[in-house]
């Protein structure tokens, strides 16, 4: 897995006891530390005893940059690791995945909305058109003796699939409705489609 350690070079915050973390803790008895093997930067701090009737302990972190900052994060991904330790063996991990934001409740909108439109868009893609039922009895009554081979090789015809790159989410929308109105009328006989025009 591809990782890179970020580091926080912002010069009003260097005289910070560990300038270059990312992460801070408002304990006092945190210690920052670098790895020496992966570069990653650790936060040490004790842990306590609960208040009375709680069964855990808070204490505040702080992100020292947005996720959209130039010279640190620049949109790129980050996680947060909670180890329990004691004396070097580890009682449990916790891995988040963290976005760091100025506006979390319109951040939050916004990648809903664009998971939505993705689910959305992969549906479409994924759903066939509906296709007449073959063994439904016609409506029409009799058919001329060579429509029947014209309708097969356009049934053929019709179950290719074709992908179309549209720009603009207006553009797509409209081309979302035509195809919704296409795939309705594959499911429509034609005695009522001729009726249809004919009023």
């Amino acid at each position: 897995m591809f990782f890179s350690v970020i580091e926080e070079y912002s010069a009003i915050l260097t005289g910070h006891t560990a300038p270059k973390h990312l992460l801070r803790c408002e304990n006092t008895k945190t210690l920052y530390r670098t790895c020496n093997l992966t570069g990653r930067h650790e936060l040490m701090f004790p842990t306590r005893k609960p208040d009375a009737g709680m069964d855990y302990f808070k204490d505040m972190f702080q992100f020292m940059c947005f996720n959209s900052c130039p010279g640190g994060l620049n949109r790129r991904p980050i996680i947060v690791i909670f180890t329990l330790e004691l004396s070097g063996v580890v009682y449990g991990r916790k891995v988040l995945d963290v976005r760091v934001c100025a506006c979390p409740g319109r951040d939050k909108a916004d990648q809903e909305s664009l998971e939505t439109r993705k689910k959305n868009k992969m549906k479409n893609l994924n759903t066939p058109p509906p296709t007449p039922d073959e063994n439904k009895p016609s409506t029409s009554g009799e058919t001329p003796a060579g429509s029947h081979n014209g309708r097969i090789k356009r049934e053929k015809e019709d179950e290719e699939e074709f992908t179309i790159t549209v720009r603009g989410r207006d553009n797509y929308e409209m081309l979302l409705k035509i195809k919704e109105s296409l795939d309705l009328m594959n499911m429509v006989p034609q005695s009522v489609v001729d009726n249809y025009r004919k009023t």
